[in-house]
């Protein structure tokens, strides 16, 4: 057993001198790899026009840790992760045709300590799924994005992994159909690993006053949640039962497993306006209680599926800049969105599994806006960009027997600023939960060292509290013990 572990630590040592070793050359390369292209003489005798090809890299090494601030712990137990990422950003061809790819490298560094149980699994076992993701227990390796783009005047073609910024708000977007979240960390991932990649083929044709979209996507990949054990799994446990929530309900490729999209954009009155449509799996999940396991002396352990169901929107965006202030608005309306059936709890004869789900009318909504505040009018001298921005979030079933979403009904607002040159950047973000006065207040401040080195430092403090007028208890109250203090150091390239 011993040889085995030894063997594992070596691999993932091999696995993080290669990814040195890449964030140097990719420090090279895109300091001088792109001019030295550009310089190659072209030979106008070989009889046709050579194309330079453009080759470049950037990205950075990252280490993070997170430490859990609940009293109630041993001091051993207090370091929940501790994380080494590499993230390339590689392109390679020319100006209309060009091979584009964004592979990120995890690796959680307490594979080299000798614990019984771990804090922080990418998942429970190795998968490879369809989003080209390669995920073990203490390791992930993915293609972000992975893409084969052609460009032209009036059309541009692009064939791989793709994300896609549909939307305008800037928390969740109602009308971003094709990117499932990952939610491994609940929100606190960053922004720019808070979406998964969708294996599409996508067009956009710019005609004269609009901009068409349309993405056809041919796989499908679940909602991402913490696996069962770990800090951030759902914490729903009752001293009469426990809850188990299987996540494997990846439907993949194949019939009945793709979607289509279409986005049509243009200005009007001075601002922008998007309508779109959609015919998929839905990218988020029905939590369906499935079956129940009794154990002899043992709590009750309820079975929970993520399922995916194929569903249909129709969506609108819009966003205006109105002096200092940019509004935003979207909305997307689905007359067959699947959801979890009410049952009556309080009669467990009458409850039966699998829980029921239906076809419901359901529009989900988010409206908000960005206040750029003009602070160097009332401070001399402060050079940073202050922005105040409000988010509202909320979607709701038509039919009363189904039950609510659990993202719903969300207040963010979050303030950023930065000093000193841009050295010091500072925010707060608040999240509310307005059913429920749940709420997350996040602090973070961090200082660049405008030499590609940057540190940074904030605090998570999570409230929740019990829903009894709801089935089942916000999302806020499971994570109730999860205060968190957690840094960062990395280095860009």
């Amino acid at each position: 057993m011993k040889k085995s572990v030894d063997f594992i630590r070596k691999k993932y040592c091999a696995a993080f001198v290669l990814a040195l070793i890449l964030t140097l050359m990719g420090q090279v390369v895109s300091t001088q790899g792109i001019e030295q292209v550009e310089d190659m003489e072209i030979n106008e005798d070989q009889g046709f026009d050579a194309v330079p090809i453009e080759f470049g890299i950037t990205g950075y090494v990252e280490f993070e840790s997170y430490i859990s601030i609940y009293p109630d712990q041993e001091l051993s137990d207090t370091i929940k992760k501790k994380e080494i990422r590499t993230r390339f950003d590689v392109w390679v061809g020319t100006d209309s045709i060009y091979l584009f790819a964004t592979p990120d490298l995890y690796l959680d560094l307490s594979i080299f300590e000798d614990k019984a149980e771990n804090d922080y699994d990418y998942q429970s076992d190795t998968q490879t799924a369809t989003d080209m993701r390669f995920s073990s227990n203490s390791s992930e390796f993915i293609f972000r994005e992975l893409y084969l783009n052609y460009s032209a005047s009036s059309v541009r073609l692009r064939l791989g992994n793709q994300i896609y910024g549909w939307g305008t708000a800037d928390t969740f977007n109602p009308t971003a159909y094709f990117n499932a979240y990952d939610l491994r960390e609940f929100v606190f991932r960053g922004e720019d690993e808070f979406r998964s990649g969708s294996p599409s083929f996508s067009g956009m044709f710019f005609l004269e006053d609009v901009t068409l979209e349309t993405v056809f996507s041919f796989a499908h990949n679940p909602m991402l949640l913490a696996v069962d054990g770990n800090f951030w799994a759902l914490n729903t446990s009752s001293p009469f039962f426990s809850v188990i929530i299987d996540n494997t309900d990846e439907r993949g490729m194949g019939f009945g497993r793709t979607g289509f999209g279409a986005r049509l954009s243009t200005s009007l009155f001075h601002s922008d306006v998007s309508i779109s449509g959609y015919h998929g799996p839905d990218k988020e999940p029905v939590f369906v209680p499935w079956a129940i396991a009794l154990n002899p002396n043992e709590k009750v352990t309820v079975i929970v599926k993520q399922q995916h169901f194929l569903v249909s929107y129709m969506g609108l965006d819009f966003s205006k800049a109105v002096g200092d202030f940019v509004i935003q608005f979207e909305a997307a309306y689905s007359p067959d969105k699947s959801g979890l059936v009410v049952q009556n709890s309080d009669r467990p004869d009458q409850v039966h599994f699998p829980f029921e789900v239906k076809n419901s009318s359901y529009i989900a909504y988010a409206a908000g806006f960005n206040y750029f505040i003009p602070l160097h009018k009332l401070l001399n001298g402060h050079e940073g960009e202050s922005v105040f921005t409000f988010d509202y979030s909320g979607s709701t079933y038509f039919d009363d027997d189904v039950l609510s979403p659990l993202l719903s009904n969300l207040v963010t607002l979050r303030y950023d600023d930065s000093f000193f040159d841009s050295r010091i950047t500072a925010s707060v973000t608040t999240v509310y939960h307005i059913q429920s006065n749940g709420s997350i207040i996040w602090p973070k401040i961090g200082y660049d060292f405008q030499n590609g080195l940057l540190l940074e430092l904030s605090f998570a403090f999570i409230d929740g509290k019990p829903d009894n007028d709801e089935e089942v208890d916000p999302i806020f109250y499971y994570f109730r013990n999860n205060d968190l203090l957690m840094w960062k150091v990395r280095y860009e390239f």
